[in-house]
């Protein structure tokens, strides 16, 4: 058995860069406006985002929780905030409670600034207890400073804050915002919950947006480049197929949401620990006039996940159509699927053309684990579940796009825009459909088959002797049978013929008292974002890790996670309200637990046995440490890394 790692870091450097880590990647809960405000008002003008702790006590004291509640044990993380201000020879003056600021700046039109210009804003209750152990210096406002490190900087009192940075320059250009409200109602009403809500945000005003995407699509395209240059020349044919298919399919949702992104007024992230487990946040609210907050309709959430069945699920997802004008949105969903196939054929054809799809209210999916009395071909069983104002309209409606699978290119026409080329003729696919194949409890129930198969020059081809096998099974002639029924306002589509399902599935449509209401949904609902979530998807990792598959790779690797009965699945809610939209990703603590233990035992480490927090003198210093990168700066870079073309933001327009 190895033997288990002191996970301590090597050096007092690392310390820093793990409050600065944590400060980009943790979480949690903030209740008063005041210190947050001043950290708002402090901020610089021109920043491209901040990056906030509202309180650097309650940030440390969720770290050592998470460290205690994982079984970490990592003894660095037990007092994050007492090892920073340790490793940096911080010993007096600092306001714990405060907020923290990494006020992000970039150059790009001052060629007398350096290029990266951002500042660190630390809370003090006494600057001048602060500064006196870091400089010599006496009467000069931006005063140079030494870390216990070693490493050097300049510093300055602004309020309530000391403000440090790399260069001179950067402070002596820094003006505060003093707007604070301004940059509250930017943010809109679910922007501000996210920052109540959290223990880390990052604030972005909605311009910069647009210069993240575009330089994000550089980088995809870039990436792109990189991964099929050593291909050879060959098969440069299939490099360039290769070459664009990543491309387009790594850009295409960042394509489409740049038409959003004029519109955008102001950005919220936010992360948060709790005892339930990681929250991350997000918000974006538009101008109040704009086309994209047209598109926005707060409506009250209907969780129709109440009208399927209740048993062992893989991912259960809920959309409420009254939430979005659909129409509008039209366009920028298309983006995110491919052309009409085989496999995606029921959301191209409902997102296609919602006009005509029987006005629907609300889709619920399901991937059910297969009914074991169910002649499944696949691991899952995949139930859709529409609530519609004319059930059998719609129903008549996806029977005719099963139709369009058999032509490979439908001309475009202006009444049905995105039709053109629906079916990708490398992969071509035929359906047949049987209307009234059979009847229960006298509700008439079609079937239909979907198959597709690749051109025998587009299919993946494994080497070695095992090959033609691992071929047939990736990329095989695949064909998918499922049941459609019309039930009062509902349409039930099945995606295999799993026929205890749609038996229990109609039974279920009538009832309120489905997966939506069981009690493990029940409490991931209640960690989302917003009182009514008009989307809403659950991932049930225990039911996941029970597949055949999952059990026999993990065994593979000596893995055999425990599994708690009646896990609270993984949550994702998207809510809306006034001009803006926001989300949540909940992870509960008992997967974050399970997720290390599994990471731990693939790299065969056992759990260190907890460790009491470090003592010893209070600032040691260390011998002179090596200069870090170009030059011999302050150990944070949060700048670093930002495209060299970032403009200059500000949260003052």
């Amino acid at each position: 058995m190895p033997e288990p790692q002191d996970t301590r870091p090597g050096h007092l450097t690392a310390t820093w860069l793990t409050l600065a880590t944590m400060v980009m990647i943790s979480m949690p809960t903030w209740a008063s406006e005041d210190p947050l405000d001043d950290a708002l008002n402090q901020a610089p003008q021109d920043a491209t985002f901040l990056v906030i702790a509202p309180s650097m006590t309650r940030l440390s004291e969720k770290i050592a929780m998470a460290n205690r509640q994982l079984d970490l044990n990592i003894p660095d993380l037990l007092d994050v905030l007492g090892e920073f201000k340790r490793a940096a020879g911080l010993i007096a003056g600092i306001d714990d409670q405060g907020p923290l600021v990494i006020a992000v700046r970039r150059n790009n039109s001052e060629p007398d600034q350096p290029d990266d210009r951002s500042l660190l804003l630390l809370p003090v209750s006494d600057y001048t207890a602060f500064i006196q152990p870091l400089t010599t210096q006496e009467g000069d406002p931006i005063r140079r400073i030494t870390l216990a490190t070693e490493h050097e900087g300049f510093a300055k009192q602004s309020g309530s804050f000391a403000v440090i940075g790399k260069h001179r320059e950067s402070l002596a250009s820094h003006q505060p915002t003093n707007n604070a409200a301004e940059v509250r109602n930017s943010l809109g009403t679910l922007g501000n919950q996210v920052i109540e809500d959290s223990d880390v945000i990052i604030l972005m005003h909605g311009e910069q947006i647009q210069h993240t995407l575009d330089s994000a699509n550089d980088m995809t395209a870039s990436n792109a480049d990189d991964s099929t240059t050593n291909s050879g020349q060959k098969n440069q044919a299939t490099v360039s197929r290769m070459r664009d298919a990543l491309i387009q399919q790594a850009s295409a949702p960042l394509a489409n949401f740049d038409s959003l992104t004029p519109d955008a007024e102001g950005v919220a992230l936010g992360f948060t620990i709790t005892n339930e487990g990681l929250n991350i946040s997000g918000a974006i609210n538009f101008k109040a006039d704009s086309a994209t907050a047209s598109m926005i309709n707060p409506v009250a959430s209907s969780n129709d996940l109440t009208r399927v069945p209740d048993q062992p699920f893989l991912i259960a997802s809920s959309v409420n159509f009254g939430g979005l004008e659909l129409s509008k949105l039209r366009k920028l969903m298309l983006g995110q699927i491919h052309p009409m196939t085989g496999d995606n054929w029921l959301s191209r054809a409902i997102i296609a053309h919602s006009d005509e799809a029987g006005n629907m209210q609300t889709w619920v999916q399901v991937k059910y684990l297969p009914s074991q009395t169910a002649a499944v071909g696949g691991m899952t069983s995949t139930l859709n579940c529409f609530r519609t104002s004319d059930a059998r309209g719609l129903a008549a409606h996806i029977r005719k796009e099963l139709g369009t699978l058999n032509s490979h290119n439908q001309p475009d026409s202006p009444d049905r825009p995105g039709t053109a080329g629906v079916q990708d003729s490398q992969t071509p696919a035929t359906a047949h459909y049987q209307a009234n194949h059979f009847q229960i409890d006298g509700q008439s129930v079609d079937q239909y088959s979907v198959s597709q198969s690749p051109q025998p020059q587009n299919r993946m081809k494994p080497p070695g002797p095992m090959g033609p096998m691992l071929a047939g099974l990736i990329q095989g002639s695949a064909e998918k049978n499922g049941f459609i029924v019309a039930s009062g306002q509902y349409v039930l589509i099945t995606e295999s013929p799993d026929m205890p399902l749609l038996r229990r599935s109609l039974k279920s449509l009538e009832a309120e008292t489905g997966l939506g209401a069981n009690a493990q949904i029940t409490a991931a609902r209640k960690q989302l974002l917003g009182e009514a979530p008009i989307a809403e998807s659950y991932i049930d990792i225990g039911s996941i890790l029970q597949l055949p598959m999952m059990r026999m790779g993990l065994a593979m690797f000596g893995i055999k996670p425990q599994l708690q009965a009646q896990m609270i699945p993984i949550a994702v809610g998207l809510s809306a309200r006034d001009h803006g939209i926001g989300g949540r990703f909940h992870v509960p603590t008992a997967v974050i637990d399970m997720g290390t233990t599994v990471i731990m035992q693939a790299k065969g480490i056992e759990k260190a046995p907890s460790q009491p927090a470090r003592t010893g003198p209070k600032h040691p210093r260390r011998p002179r440490a090596q200069p870090h990168g170009r030059d011999r700066g302050l150990p944070f870079a949060p700048g670093q890394g930002l495209p060299p073309d970032m403009p200059p933001g500000g949260f003052r327009r």
